[in-house]
């Protein structure tokens, strides 16, 4: 099997083992290989997807991005719990990744690079992430919300 195909089937299966909350199939907008990090010049594969999930009734129509990049040093990712409809920060209700960010006021300090962008339509914001280190995590977080029909506060504990 290449790289691509595994890659591909691990999200086609985790969006059927959570069928009960997606609408639909998952949707990989992209794919590419040798990608280069202008600032370190590492290549790496790239991997963007969107999962549809049922409507939520605070939130409407949302759905899981994922942003996966495959490097040497292993998986970088980002995925986020969105509204389909609104702005880029209109649209984050949460998200989570251990993409590297610059120092400054918001820095995690116990479980860097793992982080939770916490704060719903303020996406800048982070704090530590002790629990969400995949996709199937994230899934697992967000079935919580649809499956009860609760609303998402920044207090969660990750």
């Amino acid at each position: 099997m290449s790289k691509e195909f595994e890659r591909r089937k691990k999200v086609a299966d985790l969006s059927e083992e959570f069928s009960f909350i997606t609408n639909g199939s998952f949707h990989i907008t992209g794919y590419k290989e040798n990608r280069i990090d202008k600032k370190t010049g590492e290549k790496y594969d790239l991997l963007i997807a969107n999962i549809p999930l049922i409507n939520h009734p605070i939130y409407g129509e949302t759905k899981i991005t994922i942003r996966e990049e495959y490097r040497e040093l292993g998986l970088r990712y980002h995925y986020g719990w969105e509204k389909v409809k609104g702005g880029k920060q209109g649209r984050h209700i949460t998200s989570f990744g251990n993409e590297p960010h610059p120092d400054g006021p918001w820095t995690v300090k116990n479980t860097e690079p793992y982080h939770h962008h916490h704060v719903p339509e303020e996406p800048i914001y982070r704090k530590d992430c002790e629990y969400i280190r995949s996709l199937k995590d994230v899934f697992e977080f967000v079935e919580e919300f649809l499956v009860y029909k609760n609303e998402y506060t920044q207090d969660i504990n990750t």
